[in-house]
C-alpha cells in the first residue's frame, strides 16, 4: 500500500542526463515484476511524471491528485518481450491538470510543449491490451485548466504509436469521463494587427463568403443562424457532404514572412461530435495552396469535439508570400452541421509566455496543523481573485485543514481568458 504521500517540485540533477533528466523523474514508480500494489490518496504537482508502473501487473491506482506534471500524470509501460507482465490493473477516479508550456523565439513559429494525461505503451499488445481485465482506465478527472489539447495521451506498442485526443481516449475506454474546462488560461498573450477576414462572424450572412460543393459528396448545406450558444451573435452552419466541400472567405493581403494567429469558434451539435478540416489559408487562385511557409501550421488544439462542445481553435503561421489569400472552412465529417464563428486572421506584433507561478499555485497545509493563505503566500499581488478546480470563487485569506492541499487558480490573470 502506497497511500497518503505528498510530492512536490522535484526535478532531476539534469547535468549529463537525456532531455534535462525528464524521464528519470516519476513522484510514485512501480517497476519490474511489481504485483497487487495499490497507490491510493497520494497528492503531487510539479513532477515530470506522476505515477509510473513499469511491468507491473494486479495493481490499482485510485483517488490520487497528480497536478501540473510537466510530461505525463498516469503512465503504464510493458517493455519485455518473454511474457505480458503488465494486465490486471487499474486506473480510476484520479484527478489530473496537465500543462501547456509555449515555447517562442521571435522570428520564429512557437511550439508548444504538452503534457498528457496518460502514456499507455504495451509492447505485445499494444492498444489491445486495454480495457476491464487488462489494463482499465476508468472515472480519470482531467481538468484541462489551458483548453483541449490534441495531445492527451500517448499510445506505443506493436511497432506503432500516436497520440490521441480526449474523444479518442474515451473510444478506448468507455469510463472515462469528458474532460472538464471549468477556466482557460492560454499558454501566452499575443497583441495582434487587425482583422484580416471581411465579416469574421457571418453578420451579414454569406455576402462577404463564397460556397463550394464538391460533386462527388451529397448532403452539402449552409445556413446562417441569428444565434447559438457558443457563438457570439450570429454564425454559418456548415453541413458538408465531401470533405473538401468549403466556405471560402473573400481575398485578403498577408505579409510574407510574418508570423499570424488563426482562429475560429466550432459549436457541434446536440447529438454528435465532428471534426473540422485542417488550417487552410490558400492562395486566391489556382493552384490554391497553402500559403504556409515550409514550417506549416504550429497548435496544440483538437480539430474534433464532441457532442453540444464549443471548440476555440488556433493555429501559427508564417506567410510564403505577399499574394492575396483566403480562408477555406471545411468539416471533414460527412453530413454533421458545425457551426461557425469567429474566423480570425491577425498579424502578431508582440507577445509574452505564461509561466505555471502566473496562473496557478498548489499549497499545503502540514500534517500537524492548519495553513491560512492569502495573495502573499501564493506570490500574487494584493487584491488577486481566486479559483478552484471546479471553477468556483475563493475568498481569501483560505484556511486549509490540517494534511490537506490544494491547487488554487488565479482569477485575474493576464492569461485567462
Amino acid at each position: 500500500m502506497v497511500d497518503s504521500n505528498r510530492l512536490n517540485e522535484a526535478a532531476a540533477a539534469s547535468a549529463g542526463s537525456p532531455d534535462a533528466g525528464n524521464f528519470l523523474v516519476a513522484g510514485i514508480y512501480l517497476d519490474d515484476q511489481s504485483s497487487h500494489v495499490v497507490v491510493r490518496g497520494n497528492t503531487m504537482a510539479k513532477l515530470p511524471v506522476g505515477i509510473f508502473i513499469h511491468n507491473t501487473s494486479y495493481t490499482t491506482v485510485e483517488n490520487n491528485r497528480i497536478w501540473l506534471a510537466s510530461q505525463v500524470a498516469l503512465w503504464g509501460s510493458m517493455d519485455r518481450t518473454d511474457a505480458d507482465w503488465m494486465t490486471g490493473n487499474l486506473w480510476r477516479n484520479n484527478e489530473i491538470v496537465p500543462t501547456v508550456h509555449a515555447i517562442w523565439t521571435d522570428g520564429q513559429l512557437p511550439s508548444f510543449k504538452v503534457s498528457q494525461a496518460f502514456w499507455f505503451w504495451h509492447n505485445m499488445g499494444g492498444e489491445a491490451a486495454l480495457g476491464a481485465g487488462h489494463n482499465e482506465f476508468t472515472g480519470n478527472r482531467v481538468i484541462q485548466a489551458q483548453g483541449p489539447v490534441s495531445a492527451h495521451a500517448w499510445l506505443r506498442g506493436l511497432g506503432n504509436e500516436r497520440y490521441v485526443d480526449a474523444s479518442e481516449w474515451q473510444g478506448l475506454n468507455p469510463g472515462e469521463p469528458t474532460p472538464s474546462r471549468p477556466v482557460r488560461f492560454d499558454p501566452m498573450l499575443t497583441t495582434l494587427g487587425p482583422e484580416q477576414v471581411v465579416d469574421a462572424g457571418f453578420d451579414a450572412g454569406l455576402t462577404s463568403w463564397r460556397t463550394y460543393q464538391n460533386p462527388v459528396g451529397s448532403g452539402y448545406a449552409v445556413q446562417p443562424l441569428a444565434s447559438l450558444p457558443g457563438c457570439i451573435g450570429s454564425c454559418m452552419q456548415l453541413t458538408a457532404g465531401h470533405p473538401y466541400d468549403l466556405l471560402a472567405s473573400i481575398p485578403f493581403s498577408l505579409r510574407a514572412g510574418a508570423l499570424y494567429l488563426y482562429r475560429w469558434t466550432a459549436v457541434m451539435p446536440s447529438t454528435s461530435g465532428a471534426e473540422v478540416g485542417p488550417p487552410y489559408v490558400s492562395r486566391e487562385v489556382s493552384p490554391w495552396d497553402v500559403m504556409a511557409d515550409a514550417k506549416g501550421f504550429a497548435g496544440y488544439i483538437p480539430r474534433r469535439a464532441g457532442a453540444g462542445e464549443t471548440l476555440m481553435y488556433e493555429s501559427y503561421f508564417m506567410p510564403k508570400s505577399s499574394a492575396p489569400a483566403r480562408v477555406n472552412l471545411q468539416v471533414e465529417t460527412a453530413r454533421v452541421p458545425v457551426a461557425l464563428d469567429s474566423i480570425s486572421v491577425r498579424e502578431i506584433t508582440g507577445f509574452s509566455l505564461a509561466y505555471l507561478w502566473d496562473w496557478s499555485a498548489v499549497v499545503f497545509a502540514p500534517g500537524d496543523g492548519a495553513r491560512t493563505v492569502g495573495c502573499a503566500e501564493l506570490g500574487w499581488p494584493v487584491g488577486c481573485s481566486v479559483i478552484g478546480t471546479a471553477g468556483e470563487a475563493l475568498a481569501l485569506p483560505l484556511t486549509l485543514p490540517a494534511g490537506t492541499a490544494r491547487l488554487l487558480m488565479r482569477g485575474d490573470s493576464v492569461f485567462r481568458r
